[in-house]
């Protein structure tokens, strides 16, 4: 089915079941959140435990079952800038966590930016927007509706920033010297007195006499999740439950009488309880900038960021994982249940979905008979380099060759040539040699050269069209790697970054209270989202978006 006849479908299945007028109330605030690393898959197999807000989703929500992040290269950056702008990568220029600019030669972060140093952690490195080439759903909002109070929050500062955009009014993220919450000099502004209040360091460190134990009966892991000791998992704090913290992280080694070890805070995010932090921080913001209090519409935009922080230690099929979600299921109840008391049941919507998915432990599909494998980064690259040598030490046409290697998949080589002395055919003979040397790995489903992937459609449904979506000309590499299916070329145990559907499959719910509750097979994209809820709040997306509202049998009259 067509995207157009997707859409339309939608519009015909929600008109023949919503009994709302022609002209919809706007809700008064707009929740996306944004569970970092959740599979679709885990709304099936742990949802007979949920009975919180998860199951809520489950029971009211429109689900989107065969949704996805329709780019190669599913790390966390391009995945929420997706989300928030409607555009992929190669549009928005959020290519990867980390990248190359061609025309600065300098490698940057996603959202570094030495120009606004982060408020309140001297010597921290800047963060802010800039590297974005687009404008998201937040600052669609703030410029159609000046007076709408627009929010973002998450661990991560790379989430928080791609989806607060430009001109959010706050936007916050974890710092683990401060410890608690930061923003950077980009969205300035003094402190509002409900931040200072919420004590975000007492509220971190509270946690770290509470050990992390099953929040179920043991026996209701088993069958769902595989035993809790397992090889490959627990990278750093082992395997098995529980965690107790005060054993992990001495008291001793703080460096004050009143405060946890500084180690604690470090790794505070690979705790379930930062994304309990993260939630009850949501609803302070919501209560102290009086979101929803009137009848402009705001919008809040989550990041769960420790969901990711420990599906990457102890992988998807882990006690730790489907323990999280319980946990989860749990504080989102508590959330909902505030958004109804303080904004009004039905007076507040909510979009769900995920930046990327995750594989498998290669150690635990090798174990269910799988073609599987892990290789130490340090592997990987020694047989990347050693594949490559030769092509490089022969007559390339092209002095003075640096390779150098992004996440461990990436080849750039560009930033060590002078463009007054190449031949731009020797340079594409050169990026094609290279992607046959690289491809004779074991370990190498396939490599792509800038070149081929330049002349691919940008809606190709094949994966060099996922590759298509992911590249911009002046950030991303000469060769792009993907690796085979279930096989790891980095130490963490389990990992993402590829466009095998394991990493691009996620959930995708909306929940408003004028929308009928249903499932629905359609293949729909991420970027779909941001359009989508602009339409339900009123506010006019641009017009050059990659993504379509999936329901616009439910558009409000803008007014």
């Amino acid at each position: 089915m067509s995207r157009s006849l997707v859409s339309a479908a939608l519009a015909a299945s929600v008109a023949a079941t919503c009994s709302a007028p022609a002209e919809v109330d706007l809700p008064k605030l707009t929740v996306v959140l944004v569970v970092d690393q959740m599979r679709q898959d885990y709304l099936t197999r742990f949802g007979p435990l949920f009975k919180g807000g998860l199951g809520r989703l489950l029971d009211q929500g429109l689900i989107f079952t065969n949704a996805h992040q329709d780019h190669a290269v599913t790390n966390t950056a391009p995945g929420h800038a997706t989300v928030a702008t409607g555009v992929f990568p190669a549009k928005h220029g959020i290519v990867s966590n980390e990248f190359m600019i061609r025309s600065e030669r300098a490698r940057r972060y996603a959202v570094g930016d030495d120009e606004s140093p982060v408020l309140g952690v001297p010597d921290a490195s800047g963060r802010s927007p800039a590297l974005m080439l687009r404008d998201g759903l937040a600052d669609w909002v703030k410029t159609a509706k000046p007076s709408a109070i627009v929010a973002s929050l998450a661990i991560k500062d790379r989430s928080a920033i791609t989806m607060g955009g430009r001109t959010s009014d706050l936007v916050y993220w974890y710092h683990d010297r401060r410890p608690g919450m930061v923003t950077s000099q980009w969205y300035g502004g003094p402190e509002p007195g409900w931040f200072t209040e919420f004590d975000a360091a007492a509220r971190v460190a509270s946690h770290y006499t509470e050990p992390w134990t099953r929040a179920l009966p043991e026996e209701e892991y088993a069958g769902i999740s595989r035993e809790d000791a397992f090889e490959g998992e627990g990278e750093g704090w082992g395997s098995t439950f529980p965690y107790d913290f005060t054993e992990l992280f001495p008291p001793e080694q703080a460096s004050a009488d009143d405060l946890p070890p500084d180690d604690y805070f470090d790794d505070f995010p690979y705790t379930p309880f930062a994304d309990q932090f993260v939630l009850e921080m949501a609803r302070e913001a919501i209560r102290g900038e009086g979101m929803g209090a009137d009848d402009i519409p705001d919008l809040l935009m989550l990041g769960l960021s420790a969901a990711d922080y420990i599906g990457h230690r102890w992988g998807p099929q882990s006690q730790e994982v489907q323990d999280y979600y319980i946990r989860l299921d749990g504080w989102l109840d508590e959330f909902f249940r505030f958004l109804d008391a303080e904004i009004g049941e039905g007076e507040w919507a909510l979009a769900l979905t995920a930046d990327h998915g995750v594989g498998h432990l290669p150690e635990y599909r090798a174990a269910q008979g799988d073609d599987a494998r892990r290789l130490s980064f340090r592997e990987a690259r020694q047989l990347r380099q050693a594949a490559v040598k030769p092509v490089l030490e022969g007559d390339t046409g092209v002095p003075r060759v640096e390779p150098m290697w992004f996440e461990g998949l990436h080849l750039f080589f560009e930033e060590g040539v002078s463009a007054d002395d190449v031949d731009p055919a020797a340079l594409a003979r050169l990026r094609e040699a290279l992607a046959d040397a690289i491809e004779t790995l074991d370990f190498i489903e396939a490599a792509y050269t800038r070149d081929e992937i330049e002349a691919a459609d940008l809606n190709a449904g094949d994966v060099v069209g996922k590759f298509r979506r992911s590249y911009h000309p002046d950030r991303s590499a000469d060769v792009l790697l993907q690796t085979r299916r279930h096989y790891s070329t980095n130490s963490t145990p389990a990992n993402h970054g590829t466009p095998h559907d394991y990493d691009t499959h996620v959930p995708l719910v909306f929940l408003r209270g004028n929308l009928p509750a249903g499932v629905d097979g359609s293949y729909v994209r991420t970027v779909d989202i941001a359009p989508t809820v602009a339409a339900w709040m009123g506010v006019t997306s641009p017009d050059d978006l990659d993504g379509i509202p999936l329901i616009q049998a439910i558009q409000p009259a803008i007014r």
